[in-house]
């Protein structure tokens, strides 16, 4: 898979997918498909911020150790409606996912695809 093929996957998935979950995890499914067949796994660190159940009952133990009940309250405060994936937000509490949080992945995706085709660009003009 090219980079070209993991952007227009992208593109028809946001066009054609209208329940964020099922759109996240096309962007999802595209990419690890992308770093897989590149074997670069750059494009990961794009999903360090969405987390699924697994996740959170790690994180839900942990924070009944570290801050009790009423840091895990926190935790799970912004969760609005039980989901499979959601986001962390900057203080390290839950909240499900918005389709603007999907485009702005996708946006971080296309950056960092850059950043690789700059860094590839670089490296052939050393040769």
């Amino acid at each position: 898979m090219t980079k070209e093929d993991l952007l227009y996957d992208i593109k028809t998935a946001k066009k054609e997918i209208r329940n964020i979950e099922c759109l996240y995890q096309a962007v999802y499914d595209a990419t690890y498909k992308y770093m897989q067949a590149s074997g670069n796994w750059d494009l990961q660190e794009a999903f360090d911020d969405f987390v699924d159940d697994e996740w959170i009952e790690e994180a839900i133990k942990d924070q009944m150790e570290e801050g009790g009940f009423e840091r895990v309250w926190f935790l799970v405060s912004g969760i609005k409606q039980l989901r499979d994936i959601y986001k962390v937000d900057v203080y390290g509490n839950l909240e499900n996912i918005t389709k603007k949080d999907v485009e702005l992945l996708i946006e971080d995706i296309k950056e960092r695809l850059e950043d690789i085709n700059a860094g590839e660009d670089n490296e052939t003009e050393d040769d």
